[in-house]
């Protein structure tokens, strides 16, 4: 059997059961995951977001071995498929620092899909690759933090909670940066209880780094 035709869609199975299956089986054989990659530069309704889910799954346990697909997975954000988007957009959140160079002249186009892209899931994990980004090193923290102090206020503060979990990894690098700690303490009197824990977990952070 065809790698491609183990996917959920091609067994005509209801659910994610045999992509996740599928990824145990590529965590074992990594050359699996070659044979899988057409379905990622072909787009196929449901074979795609199959396979990218099974990059996923692979990437969250095993980011070296999705790696180098990087470049296959990223033209998929403008697919107009959402679950291929959001599955793709988390297969790369997972292998961001180890594609600093290839994600820094991205970071833009990253910006433009918090603004204007439909899926929230997508949205969401835009920030938390741009949070993972800041995490590889001082400058890296220095580029992401204006992207993520944009996207604070965006739709009413929609989006604080994971920015500012996203600004712990630049609190890493950035111990004593004053604007990291007025929005850490700003925050923290939030009226939402998950913004306001996200909020002093970050101030303990900061504190923590700048003794």
């Amino acid at each position: 059997m065809k790698t491609i035709d183990r996917l959920s869609t091609s067994m005509g199975v209801r659910g994610n059961a045999p992509n996740k299956e599928l990824a145990l089986c590529c965590l074992k054989d990594p050359l699996l995951l070659q044979n899988l990659r057409p379905a990622l530069l072909i787009y196929k309704k449901g074979i795609t977001a199959d396979a990218a889910e099974v990059f996923t799954e692979v990437a969250l346990q095993k980011p070296e071995l999705v790696s180098p697909f990087f470049n296959d997975l990223f033209p998929l954000l403008k697919c107009k498929d959402n679950r291929a988007r959001w599955e793709a957009m988390h297969a790369i959140s997972a292998i961001t620092f180890l594609n600093v160079e290839l994600m820094r002249p991205l970071l833009p186009e990253l910006e433009r899909l918090v603004q204007e892209d439909k899926s929230i899931i997508v949205r969401d994990y835009v920030i938390e690759a741009i949070g993972n980004y800041s995490g590889v090193s001082l400058l890296c923290a220095k580029e992401a933090l204006p992207y993520l102090e944009k996207f604070l206020s965006l739709e009413n503060g929609r989006f604080a909670g994971k920015c500012i979990f996203a600004m712990m990894q630049c609190a890493v690098f950035l111990p004593a940066n004053a604007q990291l700690e007025k929005i850490a303490n700003n925050y923290s009197l939030h009226e939402k209880a998950s913004v306001q824990k996200a909020a002093r977990k970050l101030l303990r952070i900061l504190t923590q780094n700048n003794v």
